[in-house]
């Protein structure tokens, strides 16, 4: 396969060097990468600044979405909300749905203290910080909320206790029995699967309303200049790496052209 990658882009380069479908493609994967960086920046720094990580990333167990008491969403995203329903609701339907219940609340409570507290973190840090690292933040959240999805759900499934969100000594006993016929592996699995992409959607859900898609366009204005740095830098690599090596001296001293005099 790498034989005949190379054996095509030999093909479309020229005397000169110049592979510009290579550059090309490169080019629109850089845009896509920058506008996926905006959208990451944008959503977290939202979370943040407006506090919503507390009502979609609420851990007390005895309150919602685990008790009875409403929660509604917050500014861009109120159109998701975060009230007591299915599946804590199932502890009202018996034995099985009792436990169900209580698993699914210590497997959903975990990460989402995890993310509590990331957020809260952010709260002290700068905005500028927070954008550039976004991507970073993302990758680790996705990477990290599946696997505390899954042990978090063991931990719902043995929390003894007295009150409501609690395992009794029968319910630790029926945990018992799904953990030897592996049921309550593939719940745990289930569940972080499915928090992973519940975060994704939290992320990108603001791309598809007006006010989030207002507060991305409020980003790009305020970090235009980091944006165009690296902008300009990746596309002066992508030069060097498919172009002659003048056009990626000349993009990285256009660059220097075009950016020092607003360091000054």
């Amino acid at each position: 396969m790498d034989e005949a990658r190379e054996k095509r882009n030999n093909q479309n380069t020229d005397p000169s060097g110049n592979n510009f479908q290579a550059f090309g493609v490169g080019f629109i994967i850089i845009f896509l990468y920058v506008f996926l960086w905006v959208i990451l920046g944008a959503s977290f720094i939202n979370l943040v600044n407006t506090e919503g990580y507390k009502t979609f990333f609420g851990y007390d167990l005895t309150k919602p979405p685990y008790s009875k008491m409403l929660k509604g969403g917050s500014n861009i995203f109120e159109g998701v909300n975060m009230s007591y329903g299915w599946p804590y609701s199932l502890r009202e339907l018996g034995f099985l749905g009792s436990w169900f219940a209580n698993t699914q609340a210590g497997a959903w409570s975990s990460p989402r203290y995890v993310l509590f507290k990331l957020f809260e973190f952010l709260q002290e840090v700068d905005d500028s910080i927070i954008f550039m690292f976004s991507p970073l933040l993302f990758v680790l959240a996705l990477g990290f909320v599946p696997l505390i999805g899954f042990f978090g759900t063991f931990y719902g499934a043995f929390n003894l206790g007295e009150r409501s969100y609690n395992q009794g000594l029968v319910g630790i006993y029926a945990s018992i029995i799904m953990l030897l016929f592996g049921i309550l592996a593939l719940l745990g699995g289930i569940n972080g699967s499915l928090q992973s992409l519940a975060f994704f959607a939290l992320i990108f859900y603001p791309l598809f309303t007006q006010d989030g898609r207002n507060n991305i366009k409020n980003i790009v204005n305020k970090y235009g200049n980091i944006l165009s740095v690296f902008l300009g830098l990746f596309i002066s690599i992508n030069a060097f790496a498919n172009l002659n090596s003048s056009y990626g001296i000349g993009m990285l001293i256009a660059l220097a052209i075009l950016y020092i005099p607003s360091l000054l």
